[in-house]
């Protein structure tokens, strides 16, 4: 009887049909399993194993100089020039242009944003006059570098801030820098350094067992500022699609995710 039963037509399409929906279940569950599990090497799992690190364990701070001692010289000399003007030094480029947000911002500031310059002029109101960037002439440039500084220069250019390139080793005097940045006004005021604060500023209370750093033989100076071609490691200055086709418009109705 259960060889007659088995072998009815209606037996046989109800079993093809659970076979069916086992193959499938199967299917799901493995489908699934690859979303929750991805391979180590993935963005997906080392973002989640940086998740678990201690921002201050994993990546201990040293407190640096801001500038070089170059960099410093040429803030100087800015200052005797500009004493009616604001000087600013390693300002993020996002902190002073705007851009249009219709594609990924995240990927603008991936590309140039986090970008901070030598040195920026400002006038009183807080507007930008111009860029300084102080330079090694005699230091040999990696590909990166030459292509992040062809990245800032056209977006400064862009933006219309004029950028100065100034050689480290022959900086200009005071009075060329100030007829080459003021045309209304090209004498230099007379220099009054601002005065220091009656007060102190009131400081978060710090650590009472600070962490302190083993300093390899790379650190000649513990507080020497880091360098900008670090950063021409990072995958943020990577794409070179950006530099490479200065006429390239994105299509409309294109993803945000593609790079230009």
């Amino acid at each position: 009887m259960a060889t007659t039963l088995i072998n009815t037509p209606w037996f046989q399409v109800l079993l093809f049909g659970f076979v069916i929906v086992l193959v499938f279940w199967g299917w799901q569950r493995s489908q699934l399993g690859k979303g929750r599990k991805r391979p180590s090497g993935g963005h997906g799992g080392s973002n989640r194993i940086l998740d678990g690190i201690d921002t201050v364990a994993g990546w201990v701070p040293q407190r640096t100089r801001l500038l070089t001692p170059r960099h410093r010289d040429a803030l100087e000399i800015l200052r005797r020039a500009l004493p009616d003007h604001f000087v600013l030094a390693q300002v993020p480029i996002a902190r002073f242009v705007r851009v249009p947000t219709r594609l990924s911002y995240s990927e603008w500031m991936r590309r140039i944003g986090h970008v901070c310059v030598d040195l920026m002029v400002c006038d009183l109101s807080s507007g930008v006059i111009a860029v300084i960037d102080v330079r090694d002439p005699g230091r040999s440039e990696t590909e990166r570098t030459r292509k992040r500084r062809s990245r800032v220069e056209r977006v400064m250019h862009a933006a219309g801030i004029p950028v100065h390139i100034w050689g480290d080793a022959m900086l200009p005097d005071p009075a060329a820098v100030r007829k080459a940045l003021v045309k209304d006004n090209p004498e230099i005021p007379p220099w009054n350094p601002v005065p220091p604060l009656a007060e102190p500023f009131v400081h978060a209370e710090a650590s009472s067992n600070p962490i302190t750093i083993p300093m390899g033989d790379e650190f000649e100076d513990p507080m020497a500022p880091p360098m900008s071609s670090w950063f021409d490691e990072l995958h943020s200055t990577r794409p070179v699609q950006f530099d490479d086709r200065p006429g390239h418009v994105k299509p409309a109705g294109s993803s945000h995710s593609r790079k230009h």
